[in-house]
């Protein structure tokens, strides 16, 4: 362990009855005025960098967020957007909206291209491959692939999956998984979203884009394993059913009433319908269902329906190719079936397209929108449902578009209040008073002091440390310079001082009143001309450029300098800025002061130990001096 020289157990003035420690502290307190003043510019030129690196931090924080709101159209561009059917189409204005009514008729919203499966019953905390899933179960390992076309500037363009696994031992949740993750052989997502509804039973599967140019294509999955887990486990396909003709009421069942159900694969049995007249069609479906219901064998396997023609289906419960469905029996004719009536399963369509929006926009008619959300005469646009009668035509939704003055005048009120703020606080740091007497307190003055009296010290040694600073001056003025120019936008409102808002007196040192009357009249007279003035883009040097422009230009430069002058927050106090340079050369000088002072305590007590062993030899020789005199006296 390296130890200074002062920390060294030292046993002094034993011979002298000297207090050699306050002797070479004195001394040494002579020694150390050098280091202290080092320290004591150490403390202020960091102080100096705590408060550019916070000014840097403030500035870019007022550049990037109050000047960029305030460039946001929605500051200057506020309209109220109203309309008669909310809940099927609403609005906000954008850049360039026009004040007025608008008629829109919604005959139609843009989708995306679906898959919604047949009602298929799966435990998701089951694997795919246990007998839990009964009928669904998936008793092989598959894979299958799916193309996309999600592209509305090129509809051509495909994104094939590459093969996604399905395997016995996943869950419906680690398939669903795997397909909203699936991507292309680029690694870019198909943009799928897919999903098992454990209350609706059902699989369903889309693109998150809509429009015609959305599409799904399944049809590259032509084995039979993975048309299987297609149809059978997700539902996708058709499902086997039987259809009788028409019946009317009443309906009398008989003693002819037994129906055979074969659902294939072993899946077979009898029902008995209860003998008697049903009043309705409706009522001899219910009790079809009842009898299937207590059958163990046909439960949840197979139902009855009934169609607005009076025809009774019986479907299975299965889809796609593997699916089959025979009904014989003496009970058949009771429902207008055949015996046997015999029915099979389809994989079905195995590609699906979404649709685009279809609206009437104040009398014109467009089908060309490929999302739900669309911009027209400046206003962002959202269609939510549509606005259809029940017979189906569509109905018009009136939508008013109403210039809010208010909420502009609010606006520009408040980034003059956050312009004003920022100066004040600029002035104030350029114009703070400097007490010369209050120099960063030295460790020794420190320690005689308690925690009040240290805080109270340093506002005052840190007061004024901006006081006159040339990039803080700058900044100053380049800030009223660019609030006090004009802008060439081509209107008679081209400065603050024309739309309302200027300073009152010198005294105000820039700060910024707004007359809302006058800024009212401006806007209210020329909204584009009062735009323009802050936002407009264009040449600082040809006077085009927008106030709001000047002042970020003016700013980036500030914090550029200041950056240079003394790094940024977060950085080491040592980093390659101007200050950040100075102060490791002042570290480097203070090590070498203190290796100095080191030495020099060193050699102190070396001559103080001199002096005490001159001293003790000294006084050695006097005793044996005065005792050899007083022996020869005897």
């Amino acid at each position: 362990m390296v130890m200074n020289a002062s920390s060294l157990p030292r046993l002094t003035g034993l011979a002298t009855g000297m207090d050699t420690d306050s002797l070479v502290k004195k001394l040494m307190d002579a020694e150390k005025i050098p280091l202290n003043q080092l320290k004591q510019k150490q403390q202020k030129e960091t102080w100096l960098s705590d408060s550019y690196r916070q000014w840097n931090s403030d500035l870019y924080s007022f550049k990037t967020t109050t000047l960029l709101n305030t460039k946001l159209s929605s500051t200057f561009n506020t309209f109220d957007v109203t309309s008669t059917q909310p809940s099927s189409v609403s609005g906000t204005a954008g850049g360039g909206a026009v004040a007025g009514t608008y008629n829109i008729a919604v005959k139609q919203l843009a989708q995306s291209a679906s898959f919604t499966g047949n009602k298929v019953v799966l435990d998701p905390t089951k694997t795919l491959g246990d007998t839990a899933q009964g009928a669904r179960q998936l008793t092989a390992n598959t894979s299958i692939s799916i193309t996309v076309y999600n592209d509305p500037q090129n509809p051509s363009a495909a994104q094939t999956s590459a093969p996604i696994a399905i395997n016995t031992t996943d869950t419906i949740n680690d398939v669903i998984t795997r397909i909203n993750s699936a991507t292309d052989s680029s690694g870019k997502s198909l943009g799928l979203q897919a999903m098992y509804d454990s209350n609706l039973q059902q699989f369903i599967l889309k693109t998150k884009g809509t429009g015609t140019a959305a599409r799904i294509d399944l049809s590259s999955n032509t084995d039979t394993l993975s048309q299987s887990f297609l149809s059978n486990t997700l539902g996708v396909g058709t499902n086997a059913s039987v259809t009788g003709t028409a019946i009317t009421n009443p309906v009398t069942i008989g003693s002819s009433n037994s129906l055979s159900i074969d659902l294939g694969g072993g899946i077979s049995s009898n029902i008995n319908l209860t003998q008697g007249t049903y009043s309705t069609p409706q009522s001899l479906v219910q009790e079809i269902n009842n009898q299937i219901g207590k059958n163990l064998t046909l439960a949840t396997k197979v139902s009855a329906s009934l169609d607005a023609t009076g025809k009774i289906t019986l479907a299975s419960g299965t889809t796609g190719t593997q699916s089959s469905i025979t009904v014989n029996g003496n009970g058949t004719s009771s429902l207008g079936l055949n015996a046997p009536s015999t029915g099979t399963g389809t994989i079905g369509t195995l590609t699906a397209s979404g649709q685009n929006a279809d609206i009437i926009f104040n009398g014109n008619e467009i089908n060309t929108l490929s999302s739900n959300n669309v911009t027209l005469m400046g206003i962002n646009w959202t269609l939510k449902s549509p606005t259809v009668d029940v017979t189906g035509n569509p109905t018009t939704t009136s939508v008013n578009v109403s210039q809010n003055i208010d909420l502009e005048v609010k606006n520009i009120e408040d980034f003059i209040s956050k312009y004003n703020d920022i100066l004040n606080k600029l002035n104030s740091a350029n114009n703070e008073p400097v007490y010369k007497d209050y120099q960063p307190l030295t460790d020794d003055q420190r320690s005689a002091m308690s925690d009040t009296q240290i805080q109270q010290w340093e506002i005052k040694a840190k007061s004024g440390l901006l006081h006159g600073d040339s990039i803080i001056n700058g900044l100053i003025n380049n800030l009223r310079n660019d609030m006090g120019s004009t802008v060439n936008t081509g209107s008679k409102y081209n400065s603050l001082a024309s739309i309302g808002i200027a300073s009152k007196s010198y005294q105000d040192k820039g700060k910024l009143y707004v007359d809302e009357t006058k800024l009212r009249a401006a806007i209210q007279t020329d909204p584009d001309g009062v735009r323009n003035l802050f936002t407009q883009i264009g040449s600082t040097a040809a006077g085009t450029n927008g106030l709001l422009n000047h002042l970020s230009d003016d700013l980036q430069q500030g914090i550029q300098s200041l950056t240079v002058k003394a790094g940024i927050i977060g950085n080491s106090p040592y980093d390659q800025s101007v200050i950040g340079k100075l102060l490791g050369s002042i570290q480097t000088e203070i090590n070498t002061q203190n290796d100095r002072l080191n030495q020099k305590e060193t050699q102190y007590y070396n001559q103080f130990a001199a002096m005490e062993t001159a001293v003790s030899k000294f006084n050695s020789q006097s005793s044996w001096l005065a005792q050899q005199l007083g022996m020869g006296g005897k």
